[in-house]
């Protein structure tokens, strides 16, 4: 769902209307007023254009930021929305659970989807 919140965001940061939007994509008000309620997606090459449009990056218009990370002298660039950000944080701050995620990821997360379930 981030996308259908980043493409409403970025629509109205560049104040345009469902309609100036879609006439700019080749696609109909209905079209981008679905995509921003999430009943549709659009094709490739209608992202393409939104990210032309908004001038940014598919990613970002997916909700994915670039973030680098250093690690042993060496950094590379990792793409996570801010919601995953957050989520990452948020388990930092539990030690317990942390730890756990850490040492035991797999069986951690298989027991977590069971619970859900």
């Amino acid at each position: 769902m981030l996308f259908t919140k980043r493409l409403k965001e970025f629509r109205k940061a560049a104040h345009l209307t469902q309609q100036e939007l879609g006439s700019k994509v080749f696609v109909s008000k209905s079209s981008i007023s679905s995509y921003e309620n999430g009943t549709k997606q659009p094709k490739l090459e209608t992202l393409v254009l939104l990210a032309d449009v908004f001038h940014t990056s598919i990613d970002q218009l997916l909700g994915k930021d670039l973030y680098m990370i250093a690690e042993n002298d060496q950094k590379y660039g990792i793409s996570l929305a801010k919601e995953e950000l957050v989520l990452i944080q948020k388990i930092r701050n539990r030690p317990l659970l942390y730890q756990l995620l850490v040492d035991k990821m797999d069986p951690t997360l298989d027991e977590i989807e069971r619970k859900i379930r």
